[in-house]
């Protein structure tokens, strides 16, 4: 993790994300240990986490002739994790103001 702030570090000054995603590092490197992940053959990457994302997702913003606005593939995203994980009924208490409004 030492290495990962060092190379980091000279790149600092680029922007407050930049900072606060060393600091971050810094802060919290007592609780990463990839290392010890990696030896026991778990998962330490996002791709676990990315590739049903593109599955779920990524095929229905893709497919020939689709146009979408950020907004607009941001709500069909949404829909997509409710409809995916059964979600309906929290889905719907927390945006039932946002849908009234409309």
């Amino acid at each position: 993790m030492h290495e990962v702030i060092a190379w980091l570090e000279p790149f600092r000054d680029r922007g407050k994300d930049v900072a606060a995603c060393i600091d971050c590092y810094r802060n919290n490197q007592d609780r990463m240990h990839e290392g010890q992940y990696v030896r026991r053959g778990m998962q330490v990457g996002s791709g676990v986490v990315e590739s049903p994302g593109r599955q779920l997702v990524g095929k229905r913003l893709e497919q020939p002739g689709s146009h979408r606005t950020q907004a607009g593939a941001d709500h069909l995203t949404a829909i997509k994790a409710c409809l995916h994980e059964n979600w309906w009924a929290d889905c719907l208490d927390r945006n039932a103001n946002r849908v009234l409004a409309a």
